[in-house]
């Protein structure tokens, strides 16, 4: 009777993550378990400016407190003063990401190296922890600052 209740296809959007080249090149091993609790990518339009949200929607998990995380991209579609001639459609003008509250000891973007340290003239080390940033997907949703050279926009789409 529990398999009745099953609405699509199990494990779909993880399986769509590791046969889709450029979203198996976003992923980390440790990403898969997861996008195992992904259910469904939307996409909506907010009703005032250009631009549009994906919406990511998880199932509860052990990973992170939210069941939706967003981006939401900006966009203009207007020639450049300038150059009108080489206006080619609307353009991505910024993107803001969403704030993920992970769960204690479970966020994947982040790593914590221990590094062994001497001390200056004292001949003793110590051990620091360094927290390091790991690639993920995830920090899909934690966007660089848009460059203010169109130039370099372009090439970080690519």
């Amino acid at each position: 009777a529990k398999d009745q209740d099953v609405k699509g296809i199990p494990n779909f959007w993880q399986t769509i993550f590791k046969n889709t080249e450029i979203l198996c090149e976003m992923t980390q091993e440790h990403d898969h378990p997861i996008l195992a609790h992904l259910v469904d990518i939307r996409v909506s339009f907010p009703e005032t400016g250009m631009g549009f949200v994906l919406v990511f929607e998880f199932s509860e998990n052990p990973y992170f407190e939210e069941k939706i995380l967003t981006k939401t991209y900006d966009m203009k579609s207007e020639p450049d003063e300038l150059d009108p001639v080489a206006f080619d459609g609307p353009e991505i003008i910024g993107s803001t990401g969403c704030e993920i509250h992970w769960k204690k000891g479970m966020n994947v973007t982040h790593k914590v190296v221990k590094k062994k340290q001497k001390l200056k003239g004292k001949g003793e080390t110590r051990i620091v922890q360094k927290v390091i940033k790991e690639d993920s997907f995830f920090n899909f949703f934690n966007p660089p600052d848009m460059p203010g050279d169109e130039e370099s926009i372009d090439e970080e789409l690519e």
